[in-house]
């Protein structure tokens, strides 16, 4: 596609919204910005034709949108995804359904126990596949995200900044 950038292209000297999104809303802009690319996965024409956007695309357009004040209205909505995943979750088909026809499916309970049974098996599959060097070097780099001030002194007084 002609207006498509490639990651190269998109730098600080080529991107027109550099100081935009204050530091402090850009947790939140970013939200938008998945619900919205949510939002437009695998999306229906008027015709119920399939329209198939590339995800790239979809990107893009979310991000515009959002940075537009546009959101994900789910009271306003007239449609609901309903998500089938295969069975190693690597792939996701969304078929929109309309509301006054089929009823969501019960939002699923997050068992705070799989959870960490599924991080342990996770850590485990680490430990497995990583030489003991790349693991330790995933940690030093993991624990160092956590300790970095990403604040600056004055960002509440100026309302962030990016």
């Amino acid at each position: 596609m002609p207006y498509q950038q490639s990651a190269d292209m998109i730098n600080p000297n080529t991107f027109p919204y550099m100081n935009a999104v204050p530091k402090m809303d850009l947790p939140a802009f970013l939200d938008r910005v998945d619900r919205l690319r949510d939002a437009m996965t695998d999306p229906v024409g008027p015709s119920g034709v399939a329209m198939m956007v590339d995800e790239g695309s979809i990107a893009n357009i979310a991000f515009h949108l959002a940075m537009a004040g546009g959101d994900v209205d789910d009271e306003k909505s007239y449609i609901w995804p309903d998500v089938d995943e295969d069975d190693a979750g690597m792939f996701r088909l969304i078929n929109w359904r309309l509301k006054s026809e089929f009823d969501p499916p019960p939002k699923a309970e997050v068992d705070p126990e799989e959870v960490e049974r599924m991080a342990a098996r996770a850590r485990e599959e680490l430990d497995k596949q990583l030489p003991k060097e790349v693991r330790d070097l995933l940690l030093q780099q993991i624990a160092k995200e956590f300790t970095v001030d990403t604040t600056e002194p004055d960002d509440e007084k100026k309302g962030g900044g990016a």
